[in-house]
């Protein structure tokens, strides 16, 4: 049945820990699953040449799996490593029910993609093609963290519409995504502006059944579980994130009359404005 199969899927994806973790490569390796998770962990899961024994492969299939130490491990001592470097502590607690409590990695992900209702999705698409990225991009932000110029063109490019679509045509191609590393227009980064403005509201509004200092006490308190410890850290951390956001972009929105865009730089470079802006044709006389 289809919960028969959702469980299933679930006890593999769960338990589908690093180097196992790619969507076309889950697998459960019960070497590995008698390690524990975190960040500066006793041990390491390497691929290794082919070999036999109970978890070596065939020769065609590459090598088999061993799990080394990288440290004097004491008798009795837990094993453990890093189950997904490139993840914070929020994803591990939903991906594995698991987190680091003595030195995790803080932030949230948040997945931002191209809609298949865009007019010009397959241009956009071929643009990020161009530049080695997917229709869809993670960012993996901490409070107070300065977002990244892909991220920011990301959203630029996702929202770019209008008077600006001519950046879509195949003459720019080449050269659109280092143009979307600055604003384009102030149409285009006010939509990107509103749009994750809203975005952080609506998320924040599904985590007001409790307040950041109510968190915070139950977070300190000696006699919560480690699952309520888990669930806090996520909550505590969404909060933190998305008011950083939220409050990153309305101060973006409130400076717009104040960005340089693409045609003023543009004309900049050509020489018809200078740097403060002024035209620098003269109309000659006869």
């Amino acid at each position: 049945t289809r919960a028969d199969y959702l469980q299933a899927f679930g006890c593999l994806k769960t338990n589908a820990v690093r180097p196992f973790t790619s969507s076309n490569d889950l697998r459960i390796a019960p070497l590995l699953n008698i390690a524990s998770h975190s960040r500066r962990g006793n041990c390491e899961p390497r691929m290794s040449k082919p070999s036999g024994g109970l978890f070596g492969k065939k020769k065609d299939d590459g090598g088999g799996l061993d799990l080394l130490a990288v440290k004097d491990i004491g008798q009795g001592e837990v094993l453990s490593f890093d189950f997904d470097p490139g993840k914070p502590e929020t994803n591990l607690v939903v991906d594995y029910g698991t987190f680091d409590q003595e030195h995790p990695v803080v932030g949230m992900s948040m997945t931002v993609e191209l809609r298949e209702s865009d007019t010009f999705l397959e241009d956009k698409c071929d643009i990020l093609e161009i530049n080695s990225l997917q229709p869809t991009m993670v960012l993996t932000c901490e409070e107070d963290e300065t977002l990244s110029d892909d991220f920011m063109a990301f959203l630029r490019l996702l929202h770019l519409g209008g008077e600006d679509s001519f950046l879509l045509e195949a003459i720019f191609r080449n050269e659109v995504w280092d143009y979307l590393q600055s604003p384009m227009s102030m149409e285009n980064e006010s939509s990107v502006c509103l749009s994750m403005i809203s975005n952080c509201k609506g998320e924040l509004s599904k985590l007001q059944n409790t307040t950041r200092a109510q968190d915070e006490a139950l977070m300190a308190d000696a006699s919560s579980s480690d699952a309520c410890r888990g669930a806090l850290l996520c909550r505590l951390v969404e909060r933190r994130v998305l008011e950083y956001l939220l409050g990153y972009f309305q101060r973006e929105n409130d400076d717009l009359p104040k960005k340089e865009y693409y045609h003023e730089t543009r004309l900049k470079s050509l020489g018809l404005l200078d740097m403060d802006g002024n035209t620098t044709y003269t109309e000659e006389e006869d």
